[in-house]
């Protein structure tokens, strides 16, 4: 069961370099965040090459590690921005009930 999850998990950072590579310059990076986006961002190996970075003084050297920090970072963002649409929603109803 293992293997099949590894060899999964293999075939989606393949995808992510594979749109990586065929990256040029002024395209869209929408296909890159869509591949980013099905690998896990809050796993322990996750979490653990962030505490590895010591405050982004030691920074990942392999392709995998990088890709992970950006699956991380992507993940926040959408967090961050579903919040944003939380409070955005909250203060148009606030704001339509003051008027």
């Amino acid at each position: 069961m293992t293997f099949a999850k590894d060899k999964t998990q293999a075939k989606n950072y393949l995808a992510v370099i594979h749109e990586l590579a065929n990256y040029v310059s002024g395209s869209s990076t929408g296909r890159i965040l869509e591949c980013l986006s099905v690998l896990p961002a809050h796993d322990q190996e996750s979490r653990t090459s962030i505490l590895e970075t010591n405050e982004g003084k030691n920074l990942p050297n392999r392709l995998v590690g990088i890709i992970k920090i950006f699956r991380i970072i992507h993940s926040k963002r959408q967090e961050v921005h579903s919040f944003y649409e939380t409070a955005m929603s909250k203060y148009g109803t606030i704001n339509s009930l003051t008027a």
